[in-house]
């Protein structure tokens, strides 16, 4: 009975420490991990399927997906559980046209006529427009289903990847991009996310549940916790060789694309200093590429107040910008 009572004595100690320090946190300004969920439901049911190679893709449908502020928008994707383009079937025998990216490309937020990819179907009826992308991909990601659509057989003339600063993330599953995806742990406890890691000095594929852990959890309730997790993630973060992983996939890439004979084309979403160093690099390797560097925290070219993916007018500038890219391919390509 004596040890029960010092144990009691401790936990309760311990209690009120951990009380007072939550407290002292809070006035100081420190706060939970209070992510924004902002899509509430998708109807009929979750588009989401879990994939043995990447870890999940898109089911064929038409979806509605409902934000918890009463926006709504329709996704419809086609029987390979891509974003749907108009006449599709019309333009199969066409020269095509790849394009890989993640939320932004895929439109989130805007139904199908206005993504640029269905824009830039429209002023080019000689092309024939594939919109593989798919929210939540990385770089990486993108490279693995590029590598699988060329061996199935698809053969285009080019192919457009998207590329943004925070890729460098997902590409590692790093800390930050782990809590960032438990988010909607709803529809994605059930995946493994393939991501690179640097192992003796050699780029190796491994997978990441996503899924909560008891500190993610806390975090969303203690601004003491989540000031802790956010400090320890960012020492283990800087430890990442972000480069060496980077390059990796932009080489894979390239050494794909020349042995099918297709054009790569990327698209840079930021112009900061990372993305400018990455740029020197596509140079160097003679790889194609243009800045889509549009202001997202601006209502000018986001859906904000509802998110901030690329609104309608800026997924038009998206489709000038990558129009001015595909026509001298085209062209090529016709006179070959």
């Amino acid at each position: 009975m004596k040890y029960l009572k010092l144990i009691a004595t401790y936990i309760f100690v311990f209690l009120i420490i951990l009380s007072i320090t939550e407290l002292v946190f809070r006035i100081v300004g420190e706060k939970p991990f209070n992510p924004e969920v902002t899509i509430n439901t998708i109807t009929p049911s979750n588009p989401i399927v879990v994939d043995s190679l990447l870890g999940y893709s898109l089911l064929p449908g038409k979806y509605t997906y409902h934000y918890k502020n009463g926006y709504s928008f329709i996704a419809t994707h086609n029987v390979n559980g891509e974003r749907s383009i108009f006449n599709e079937k019309d333009t199969t025998d066409l020269p095509k046209i790849a394009v890989y990216g993640d939320s932004n490309f895929y439109g989130f937020g805007l139904s199908d006529s206005q993504t640029w990819t269905y824009k830039l179907q429209q002023i080019n009826k000689d092309i024939h427009v594939i919109n593989h992308s798919v929210f939540g991909y990385s770089l990486f990601l993108n490279y693995l289903k590029f590598k699988k659509n060329l061996e199935s057989g698809e053969r285009p003339i080019a192919a457009v990847f998207l590329l943004a600063t925070y890729d460098l993330g997902r590409q590692t599953m790093n800390a930050n991009a782990r809590k960032n995806f438990v988010v909607n742990q709803d529809v994605s406890k059930m995946y493994l996310y393939p991501y690179l890691e640097l192992r003796n000095g050699k780029v190796q594929v491994n997978k990441q549940p996503l899924k909560s852990s008891f500190i993610n959890t806390l975090s969303r309730y203690s601004s003491f916790s989540n000031f802790i997790e956010t400090r320890v993630n960012s020492i283990l973060d800087e430890k990442i060789d972000y480069k060496t992983i980077n390059n990796a996939v932009i080489d894979s890439i390239g050494m794909l694309s020349k042995k099918y004979k297709v054009q790569p084309v990327f698209a840079l979403m930021y112009k900061d200093e990372s993305t400018k160093i990455t740029k020197k690099k596509l140079d160097k390797l003679n790889i194609m590429s243009v800045y889509i560097d549009f202001d997202l925290s601006d209502k000018k070219y986001s859906l904000l107040p509802y998110d901030n993916h690329p609104n309608a007018y800026t997924n038009s500038l998206y489709c000038k910008k990558m129009d001015s890219l595909i026509k001298p391919i085209l062209s090529k390509c016709q006179h070959q």
